[in-house]
């Protein structure tokens, strides 16, 4: 047997703690009942009396319990197992090999709950001062935490359930009743474990020490990104495991529209988990077996245009913000939420039109990640002092693989600094010369093949000299869209999802001419061109020599210059905006249009170089 006392706790990357009592079943059932609570007294040393006396109970219901005795001698038993979300583990999982050789695994949620007990409590899809978590969520919380959260998960094939052991079938059909959650219920509820065992783990057929050791050594590793979440969208409750940074703040969104709150602003740096919060909630709400209730999910408009058009299936899950109050007018009568990502960049009297027509709103917004002078920063601020209004901020970030320093770095580049602190977890390096950067990506492609990995930028009037054919030495390009009128971000992000990015283009890496707003990959690249500067006072933009036409454009309306200098298009329109620039005497009006976009750009790039979760790999100056 694997005592405690030899595993203890293991650090992985990330600095997650996984830890739990492993065994196989034969010296499981040769262990005195006494010594297995001792030994998880003494890895969980503020466990409460109740939780010891579950233990006590749970282990001599599994030693009494016939399936379980006839399991082989070498199926493992795993009780307690952490997972790499904090609060979260699994109170049992028997483990083992199937006849094809598959590894699976049962996880089971116990609970000792009577009937008196379930009819005097409340339960929801979330714990709160008045309800308890319902087992059948937590459970399918736990399994897709250990598939989608632990590197071992994608090796099992798993099957949650729940045994309560005081509960008679009148008590399980009433706490199947009570759960929130439609998606959720198919998952068996048993008061008999040996029931459970004979139903659930029969197809156990063999275990090994690989099992175990599994157990020990699997390490936090994240499988799922945004992009991947929208997908799930209607195949999932959760569509993320919450870590313990972002699992209170959605407590508290769903206690606060409880309260009455109609306003509820998440604010975080980026990768927070701010998209993660609103996704689980809009998938929890679609999946709540209540008619009165209408959600409504605004990913922001470049992203919607981009989901729409890769699942077309469920095109009706993301909302353009101007087409909100159509909808809240089609469904009078409900109770309307309003789950809107990237806030900021509204124009102004969208988020106040919503709330007039009695919608409660659940924004996501950063000040620091606006791109235009016309945003909706102003009004979303007005509403802070408003009475119905819940301002919630989730601390740190999940996406730079556990780095704790990743996004502090990227700001000091950003204002021209070069003392970045030190990082194990998150690798982030600039290059002066375009050699140097392309055989770092080449590098990444080949030794990660499954991940994806991005290149961004040249957003920039000389975007043509960093690319091939123009440079003939470049390994780089660019593309349109096949109807030519736009560029291809959606496409883009296909080629990105393929992967096969040696194998396109004759070997030549195609750059997306974009920030990707809301989205994330593995690894990015980020490539800047001649739109942008280091000086003395940091990164610096030069608008003559950028292609943010509209970012332009918006800062010229916003400084009310002339109303002739915006007939035409936008590219002529920046022209003579430049060229009305370049002739003001007043150093006041040149000052400020400078500093405005070089306010601007620092935000896109900002955006653009925190898209990554392993690396961020910038090219700066030295075609």
């Amino acid at each position: 047997m694997v005592y405690l006392d030899k595993v203890q706790k293991k650090t992985y990357k990330g600095g997650i703690n996984l830890k739990g009592y492993f065994s196989t079943v034969e010296n499981f059932l040769e262990t005195d009942t006494k010594e297995v609570v001792y030994q998880l007294k003494n890895l969980y040393p503020d466990a409460m009396s109740g939780q010891v006396r579950s233990w006590y109970n749970f282990v001599n219901d599994l030693k009494n319990t016939e399936s379980f005795r006839n399991l082989t001698n070498d199926s493992v038993v795993a009780i307690e197992y952490d997972l790499p979300t904090e609060g979260m583990g699994i109170d049992c999982i028997l483990a083992g090999y199937d006849v094809n050789h598959q590894k699976v695994a049962v996880l089971i949620e116990a609970k000792q709950w009577g009937d008196d007990y379930i009819e005097e409590h409340k339960f929801d899809t979330y714990r709160a001062e008045n309800a308890l978590l319902h087992p059948q969520v937590q459970i399918s919380k736990h399994q897709l935490c250990f598939n989608d959260y632990l590197d071992i998960g994608k090796d099992y094939k798993t099957t949650p359930c729940v045994f309560v052991k005081n509960a008679t079938e009148n008590g399980l059909c009433s706490l199947i009743k009570k759960n929130p959650s439609g998606s959720t219920k198919q998952i068996p509820l048993y008061n008999s474990l040996d029931k459970l065992i004979r139903e659930k783990a029969s197809n156990i057929v063999s275990g090994s020490s690989d099992i175990i050791m599994d157990f020990i050594t699997a390490e936090h590793c994240p499988v799922i990104g945004i992009d991947d979440a929208m997908r799930d969208l209607t195949k999932k409750n959760a569509v993320f495991v919450l870590p313990e940074n972002q699992e209170p703040v959605y407590d508290e969104i769903m206690d606060s529209i409880s309260k009455g709150k109609r306003v509820i602003r998440i604010n975080g740096d980026a990768g927070a988990g701010k998209t993660a919060v609103l996704l689980n909630l809009y998938a929890e709400l679609r999946n709540r077996e209540d008619e009165k209730v209408f959600p409504i999910f605004v990913p922001g408009a470049q992203n919607t245009a981009y989901y729409r058009n890769k699942y077309p299936e469920m095109a009706f899950c993301f909302t353009y913000s101007y087409s909100v109050s159509k909808m809240i007018a089609q469904n009078k009568g409900k109770k309307i939420i309003v789950l809107m990502d990237e806030a900021q960049h509204n124009e102004p009297g969208v988020i106040t039109e919503i709330i007039n027509m009695g919608a409660i709103l659940v924004i996501c917004y950063d000040a620091k990640q606006t791109l235009s002078t016309e945003n909706s920063i102003s009004e979303l601020r007005a509403l802070e002092n408003k009475n119905f209004f819940k301002a919630l901020e989730i601390k740190g970030s999940v996406r730079f693989n556990g780095s704790l320093v990743a996004e502090g770095n990227i700001r000091k580049f950003l204002c021209g600094r070069t003392d970045f602190k030190h990082d194990d977890k998150f690798e982030f390096m600039t290059f002066r010369k375009i050699d140097d950067f392309q055989n770092k990506m080449y590098r990444i492609i080949q030794e990660n093949p499954n991940d994806r990995v991005a290149i961004l930028g040249l957003m920039c009037q000389d975007a043509q000299d960093y690319t091939y054919p123009k440079h003939p030495k470049s390994k780089l390009i660019t593309k349109w869209d096949k109807d030519g009128d736009k560029r291809a971000e959606t496409c883009y992000i296909e080629y990105v999802d393929r992967k096969t990015y040696l194998n396109e283009n004759k070997g030549l890496l195609r750059v997306g001419t974009w920030w990707a707003p809301g989205l994330d990959f593995d690894y990015v690249g980020i490539i800047i061109g001649r739109d942008g500067k280091i000086t003395t006072n940091g990164f610096e933009g030069v608008p003559e020599q950028s292609k943010h036409y509209k970012m332009i454009i918006d800062i010229a309306k916003y400084m009310n210059f002339p109303k002739e200098l915006f007939d035409g298009r936008n590219y002529i329109v920046v022209r003579k905006v430049m060229e009305y620039v370049k002739k003001q005497e007043n150093e006041t009006i040149r000052t400020e249009f400078q500093n405005l976009f070089t306010a601007y750009l620092r935000h896109m790039y900002y955006i653009t170089m925190t898209r990554g979760k392993k690396g961020c790999y910038v090219l700066f100056s030295d075609k």
